[in-house]
């Protein structure tokens, strides 16, 4: 339903509201992605209080196994991620 969502974000609110997100938040942005362009990224990190960009090679789909896998050592609080703790 993204595309459709997007769409339909210009016509009526989305029904939440993205400042109201307290918690840290990683945005994965890939350089080269034409699914979701950077912008839509760098969109989110400008209206999320706590959000970092985190920019990756490759398109949409990849690859980037090792940033990927470090994102989710973040996510998880393993300590093996190269990333700031959450």
């Amino acid at each position: 339903m993204g595309m459709v969502d997007d769409y339909g974000s210009q016509l009526r609110p989305r029904g939440y509201n993205l400042s109201a997100v307290t918690c840290r938040t990683k945005v994965m942005i890939a350089r080269e992605d034409t699914s979701g362009p950077p912008a839509h990224g760098y969109w989110l990190v400008d209206h999320l209080p706590n959000a970092d960009a985190w920019v990756v090679d490759g398109g949409h789909m990849g690859p980037r196994d090792q940033p990927e896998e470090e994102l989710l050592g973040w996510l998880a609080g393993a300590g093996t991620s190269s990333l700031p703790a959450p």
